[in-house]
């Protein structure tokens, strides 16, 4: 199955914590509980879930096994959310920037909107950009 949503690239952005924006016509809670679910399929651990925010964690293991510690956080929010929709914004955190974080955002995200599709949303992803702050 093809990805939607492409890893990011931590030297073309030339940051550790990207964002991007998820525009859809489903309700904000629908939209988290998609989130939630394909996230969840996709390996991330859910830390975190209010109405209007998620957050997900996803740490390889190898790396632990090694000695060191490879995680990644994707913290999610919806910004707007009206008549004609929500926008989430996905911000990503890694720690270092482990390559299996950015794989697995991208496939557990690309299959949210899949899932969106599927339940009649009409749904849009942005490309990564970098958020640092």
């Amino acid at each position: 199955m093809s990805t939607e949503v492409a890893p990011w690239d931590v030297a073309r952005l030339k940051s550790l914590r990207p964002a991007l924006t998820l525009t859809t016509s489903a309700a904000p809670e629908e939209t988290l509980a998609t989130l939630d679910l394909a996230l969840r399929q996709s390996g991330w651990t859910i830390r975190q879930r209010t109405t209007t925010s998620l957050q997900a964690r996803e740490i390889e293991w190898f790396s632990v096994i090694a000695g060191r510690l490879n995680r990644c956080l994707l913290d999610l929010v919806v910004e707007a959310a009206d008549t004609s929709g929500t926008r989430v914004v996905v911000r990503a955190r890694s720690f270092p920037a482990g390559d299996p974080g950015r794989k697995k955002a991208a496939r557990g995200l690309s299959d949210a909107l899949r899932l969106l599709r599927q339940q009649g949303h009409t749904v849009h992803a942005t490309d990564w950009y970098p958020a640092d702050r």
